[in-house]
This record gives C-alpha cells, structure tokens and sequence, in this order.
C-alpha cells in the first residue's frame, strides 16, 4: 500500500509505546483497549485537527485509519470520545 499513513504506522515502534505508555498509565493489568488504538486516535486526531466525534466517525469509514490504528474493531464514538478527551 502506498500511503502515507501506511508508511507513517509502519515506521512508528507501536511496541516501544505501549511499554512507555503502560508504566506512565501503572495498570497491574493489560489496557482495556489496545494501546495502539488509543495511541493512533489521538495521533490522528492531533495531526489532522479532528474533534472527537470526527475522529471516532472516521475510524469506522477510513481504512486507512484503521490500519494505522492496528486494524480490527473499533469502539462506539462514545467510547472513542472517553479517550480522546483532552
């Protein structure tokens, strides 16, 4: 794929932040939602200047939002919104 957010996802070292993220979080546990998925939704969101619920929507409509974010189902926007909130 030639895109910029496949090339972007694919440089980023996902499990570098999740390790990073994990400890600053201090869950005993693994996070409810996978550290990816938040991490790259509030990456996009920040880049391309969205709002929440254009950021949540988006996830549903944009594959390539999706890869970035690590494929796979996405939350209800209200569940995206919770952790979009700034």
């Amino acid at each position: 794929m030639d895109h910029a957010l496949v090339s972007w996802a694919r440089t980023i070292d996902w499990r570098f932040l999740e390790e990073k993220l994990a400890r600053l979080q201090g869950w005993p546990r693994p996070a409810p939602l996978p550290t990816r998925l938040m991490a790259g939704l509030a990456i996009l969101k920040h880049t391309y200047n969205l709002s929440d619920e254009s950021c949540a929507s988006s996830g549903f409509e944009n594959p390539y939002y999706q890869y970035f974010c690590g494929g796979g189902v996405f939350p209800a926007p209200a569940a995206a919104r919770s952790l979009l909130d700034d």
